[in-house]
């Protein structure tokens, strides 16, 4: 599992290089940027579950989400749209826990994440070992290596983002409404997350089939 964060209305970085001398406002972006975080999880199978979605809002409206969003999916919010300790464990009780339980079938889950502090604090590590979860913390600054999600599926991910946020930005709007973007955002997660992009993303990191040179052969060697 991993988290991963969008500006709302923002599209793939890139610069722009402008005359100094041209005295003109020129908007780069359309409004102000709202952040907006979402906790995903794939599996070795080709599978995904639903993501946890986290808004920047002092309250969750339902107005928000539109009619093309699973039942499965999950919202939740706060003052700046980030994960925290909160959300992570909220996401572990109420996203992974009930979505795996049933696969694993009374036997031990494997989950793997990185080691941000949401990922260790007590009572995340307490209810895994309560539900036969079995954690395995990813080595330190290593996740573009050694993180399926990072290899296969967020990249492609933020890609299909930007070209169905692009046709809104074009119109000359203002500002992108939430509503607008989680619609933008449910087809392309549809279209990311599919067993090619999961299965790949765990093959590039060695991990299942399990082969370490996968990683080894993409450290840059010392001169």
């Amino acid at each position: 599992m991993d988290e991963s964060g969008f500006s709302i209305g923002e599209i793939e970085a890139s610069k722009c290089i402008i005359d100094a001398r041209i005295r003109q406002h020129l908007q780069a972006k359309p409004g102000r940027q709202e952040w907006v975080s979402t906790v995903e999880c794939i599996c070795a199978d080709g599978t995904s579950i639903s993501p946890l979605v986290i808004f920047k809002a002092e309250n969750l409206n339902y107005q928000w989400i539109p009619a093309s969003v699973a039942d499965e999916w999950m919202f939740a919010c706060n003052s700046k749209g980030w994960t925290s300790n909160e959300h992570g464990f909220q996401w572990l009780k109420r996203c992974f826990e009930p979505s795996t339980r049933d696969k694993a079938n009374g036997g031990y889950r494997l989950l793997i994440c990185d080691g941000h502090d949401s990922h260790i604090t007590g009572e995340w590590i307490g209810h895994c070992m309560d539900n036969n979860i079995v954690l395995l913390i990813l080595p330190p600054h290593t996740s573009h290596l050694t993180q399926p999600l990072d290899i296969s599926v967020f990249g492609p991910l933020k890609k299909v983002m930007a070209s169905k946020i692009v046709p809104l930005i074009s119109t000359g709007i203002s500002r992108i409404q939430k509503v607008e973007w989680l619609s933008a955002f449910v087809q392309a997660h549809a279209q990311v997350f599919n067993a090619q992009n999961i299965l790949g993303g765990f093959r590039g990191a060695g991990i299942f089939p399990f082969d370490p040179s996968n990683v080894r052969g993409r450290i840059a060697q010392p001169s």
